[in-house]
């Protein structure tokens, strides 16, 4: 009987310490789309800039997911960006900006760019960083920026979340720890 005890006190015991090692989720991930407009002005003209030194009067077009129902985000809300003529956004080479954007509690760090398409009239950059705010896990995910049309100025700044899955944190360890203590005690049963 005193053997029975001593194995149920260490499956607990093991179990509580898996339990306690495995750093769980405390949030959930950020999902959706957010795009806005507004102005931005190019170092060059559309075939040969490098860079955006202002963003100016960008405002949110539309917004899903996560974003929806948070304080400070409906159409027409100001985003706040980091681009001006002293911190411009180097999209060629891609260089990281940290703060690219931010609207509602959320902020978004840029990791890199590539162009897209640019030519006489037309330059779209795509890119990937990281978003976070509000409690959610800081996500994963992409943007596009476009100028359209040779303005020369006026954009537009889409971003979409991932979903990607989120690690689980040790469970699945913790779990398999207890079938193989489970086993080992159904071995030793066995045995007798």
């Amino acid at each position: 009987m005193i053997y029975k005890t001593k194995t149920i006190l260490c499956l607990i015991a093991a179990g509580a310490l898996g339990l306690v090692l495995s750093p769980a989720a405390k949030a959930d991930l950020i999902t959706g789309t957010i795009t806005f407009n507004g102005g931005a002005t190019l170092d060059q003209g559309e075939a040969t800039a490098t860079e955006v030194t202002s963003i100016t009067d960008f405002e949110v077009q539309s917004f899903s997911g996560s974003f929806v129902g948070e304080p400070g985000i409906a159409v027409n809300s100001a985003v706040t960006t980091n681009v001006a003529p002293a911190t411009p956004w180097v999209f060629a080479p891609s260089t990281a900006f940290n703060n690219l954007w931010s609207v509602g509690g959320f902020t978004f760090n840029l990791a890199g760019s590539t162009v897209a398409l640019q030519d006489a009239t037309d330059l779209i950059v795509h890119g990937s960083g990281t978003i976070s705010g509000n409690g959610f896990t800081a996500t994963g995910g992409t943007f596009s920026f476009s100028i359209v049309g040779g303005s020369g100025s006026g954009g537009v700044f889409s971003f979409t979340a991932a979903t990607t899955a989120l690690p689980d944190g040790g469970a699945t360890v913790a779990l398999l720890g207890f079938a193989l203590i489970g086993i080992e005690g159904l071995r030793r049963k066995l045995m007798v």
